[in-house]
């Protein structure tokens, strides 16, 4: 399985878990399914390959989009889900 399969996998799984705390509209980074999902986006969505996984992301319903960017590109990212958004950067 790769990586991008087990973010999205891991998303789904946090979508449908009403237990996890959402704040200000915001995932609980410290759950630990939202704290794996915050480490694949991290590593897989500001690399150089990030665009195509963005793409891959959004071909499955998953809306991504930057909270924070400058000239250089994206500083804060953000994934929204059902119940707000998980913060990635």
């Amino acid at each position: 399985m790769s990586d991008v399969s087990l973010l999205i996998q891991l998303l789904h799984a946090i979508t449908n878990d009403d237990e996890i705390t959402v704040c200000d509209g915001k995932y609980d980074p410290t759950h630990p399914l939202v704290n794996a999902a915050m480490y694949l986006a991290n590593v897989h969505l500001t690399g150089d390959d990030g665009f195509d996984v963005i793409y891959e992301l959004k071909k499955k319903e998953v809306h991504v989009y930057p909270l924070e960017q400058d000239r250089f590109g994206w500083l804060i990212g953000a994934i929204e889900l059902n119940r707000g958004i998980i913060v990635f950067g």
